[in-house]
C-alpha cells in the first residue's frame, strides 16, 4: 500500500511538474512571438511614417511657386523628418532582403533630398530640375508604397499565424487543465478507496476493542499493508483475550488453592481414618453378602472422595514433576492395571481395553506418578462416556521429535462448542464431579513441556491426543 501511495503521489507530482514546465515554455514562447509581432507592427508604423513624410515633401514640390507654397523652413523641416524616419527604419532587425531594399531606398531618398536642398539653397528655378525632383519623388513614393504593401501583407499573415498559435496554445492549456483535474479526481477516488475504507474498518475495529469486544475481527481482505495491519490488530485482540482468560484462570486457581487448603485440613485426615476403619471392619467382621456389598460400596465412594480431595490439592498446588527416565508404555500399563485391579469405575467390566503401543519408543524424562494421574483421568472420562460398554484404546507412536499418546473411546462424543471448554476448571457436563480432572491433566502435561487436545470427536467416540517432547524435557 505504501508503494501505491508513493506511486500515486509521484504521478501527481510528475503531472504537476510536466504541466508547469509546459505552461512556462508555452507562455515564454507566446511572449516572444507577441514581442516580435509588436516589433513588426512598430516597424510597419515607421514605414508608414516614411511614406507620409515622402508624400509631404512631394506635396511641397507640387505647391512651389503657388499661393499655397510653404516656407523654406517648413520644407526643410519636412526633409529633416524624412531623413530621421529613414534612419529609424535601420534601428530594427530586418531580413537580408528587406535590408538590401532599405539601403537602396535610402540612397534614392538621400539623392532626392539633396536635390531639393540644392534647389532651395541655389535658388535654381529651372523647370527641368524641378521636374526631375518631382519624378524622383513619385518613384520613391511608388517604391515605398510597394515595400509597405508587401511587408504589410506578410505582417498580416504573420499576425494571423501568431494569433492562431496562441489560440491553439490556449485550447491546449484548457484541455491540459481539464485532463489534469480529471487525473487528480480519479487518483483521489482511488486513494479514497484504498485509504478511507480501510481506515474506517480499522477505526471500527479499534472502537470495538476499546469497548471490550475482543471477539470482534477486522476484515483482513483490505488493500495493501492494511491487510497486514488488520491481521496484527486481530492477533493482538486474540492474544489479549487469551491473556484475560489466563488471568481469570489464575484467579480461579487462587480461589481453588484456598478452598483446597481448607478441604485438606477439614476432610482429608478424617476421611483417611474413616477409610481405614471401614477396611478393618470389612476384613475382621463376619458380614453377610448384603452387608459386605454395602461396605464395599461405601469404601468405593470414600476412595472417590479421597481422590477428589487429592485432585483439589494437585490443581491448587501442583508439585513440580520429579522426572526420571521412563518408558511411556510402562506408565500406561501400570495405569490400566491400577484401574482394573481397584475397580475404579463401575463400567470397567463392560469395556474392552485395547493397548496399541509402539514398543520401539525411546525412554523420556517424565514424572510417572503425574502421568499416571493424567492417563487415569482420561480413562475415567472415557468410561463415563460408555455406560453401555465399548472400547477404550491406548495408542502410542513416534512423531518427529515427539511421542504421541492417544486415548480414545467409542462413546457419544462431544459437541463442537465443548471442545475448547472441557479443559477449563470447574467445567463439566456430568451431574457428578467438579470438572477439574481434565484441567489437572492439562497442567501436568504442560509442566512436562507437552500439549493435550481433542483430536477427534463425533458420534463414534472421542480421541484425546497428548504430545510429549523427546528432547529438551529434562525438568528434574
Amino acid at each position: 500500500m505504501r508503494k501505491r501511495i508513493i506511486t500515486a503521489l509521484g504521478l501527481i507530482l510528475s503531472i504537476f511538474i510536466a504541466g508547469s514546465i509546459y505552461i512556462i515554455i508555452t507562455v515564454e514562447t507566446s511572449k516572444t512571438n507577441l514581442n516580435k509581432l509588436i516589433t513588426l507592427h512598430q516597424v510597419q508604423v515607421l514605414r508608414d511614417d516614411l511614406l507620409i513624410y515622402l508624400e509631404g515633401v512631394q506635396k511641397d514640390l507640387y505647391l512651389r511657386d503657388t499661393k499655397y507654397a510653404r516656407s523654406v523652413q517648413d520644407i526643410l523641416g519636412d526633409i529633416d523628418r524624412l531623413d530621421n524616419s529613414m534612419n529609424k527604419c535601420f534601428t530594427c532587425h530586418h531580413p537580408e532582403k528587406i535590408r538590401t531594399e532599405l539601403n537602396g531606398l535610402k540612397r534614392e531618398i538621400d539623392g532626392f533630398t539633396n536635390t531639393i536642398r540644392s534647389i532651395i539653397k541655389t535658388g535654381d528655378r529651372r523647370d527641368s530640375l524641378l521636374r526631375e525632383a518631382i519624378l524622383s519623388g513619385e518613384t520613391l513614393i511608388s517604391n515605398t508604397n510597394q515595400l509597405i504593401t508587401r511587408t504589410n501583407s506578410n505582417l498580416n499573415k504573420r499576425t494571423i499565424e501568431i494569433i492562431n498559435h496562441i489560440n491553439s496554445i490556449t485550447n491546449v492549456l484548457y484541455l491540459s487543465l481539464l485532463l489534469g483535474l480529471a487525473v487528480i479526481f480519479i487518483l483521489t477516488i482511488r486513494i479514497e478507496r484504498y485509504l478511507m475504507k480501510p481506515f474506517e474498518e480499522l477505526l471500527k475495529g479499534a472502537e470495538s476493542f476499546s469497548r471490550g469486544d475482543l471477539t470482534y475481527r477486522i476484515p483482513e481482505n483490505l488493500s495493501g499493508d492494511f491487510s497486514k495491519l488488520a491481521r496484527s490488530f486481530n492477533k493482538m485482540a486474540g492474544d489479549l483475550n487469551n491473556h484475560i482468560d489466563k488471568l481469570r484462570k489464575a484467579e480461579q486457581m487462587q480461589l481453588i488453592a484456598e478452598v483446597a487448603a481448607g478441604l485438606a485440613h477439614e476432610i482429608k485426615n478424617p476421611l483417611t481414618g474413616i477409610k481405614g476403619t471401614l477396611e478393618i471392619f470389612s476384613r475382621e467382621m463376619s458380614l453377610s453378602e448384603e452387608d459386605k456389598a454395602v461396605f464395599d460400596e461405601t469404601l468405593f465412594q470414600i476412595k472417590k472422595l479421597d481422590i477428589l480431595t487429592k485432585s483439589f490439592l494437585e490443581y491448587a498446588r501442583p508439585p513440580a514433576p520429579q522426572c526420571i527416565r521412563a518408558c511411556i508404555n510402562e506408565v500406561i500399563n501400570t495405569t490400566i492395571s491400577f484401574l482394573v485391579r481397584h475397580n475404579l469405575h463401575k463400567n470397567i467390566e463392560k469395556v474392552d481395553i485395547v493397548r496399541d503401543l509402539d514398543e520401539s519408543l525411546p525412554d523420556i524424562n517424565i514424572d510417572p506418578l503425574q502421568m499416571q494421574q493424567v492417563f487415569l483421568n482420561l480413562a475415567i472420562n472415557a468410561l463415563d462416556a460408555m455406560p453401555e460398554g465399548g472400547v477404550l484404546r491406548f495408542k502410542t507412536y513416534y512423531d518427529p521429535d515427539s511421542i504421541i499418546v492417544e486415548v480414545s473411546d467409542t462413546g457419544h462424543g462431544l459437541d463442537e462448542e465443548l471442545k475448547d471448554k472441557i479443559f477449563q476448571p470447574f467445567f463439566t457436563t456430568k451431574t457428578r464431579g467438579l470438572g477439574i480432572g481434565l484441567s489437572i491433566s492439562k497442567r501436568f502435561i504442560e509442566l512436562h513441556g507437552g500439549k493435550v487436545m481433542v483430536a477427534e470427536s463425533d458420534i463414534n467416540g472421542t480421541t484425546f491426543r497428548i504430545s510429549l517432547p523427546v528432547a529438551g524435557n529434562n525438568l528434574s
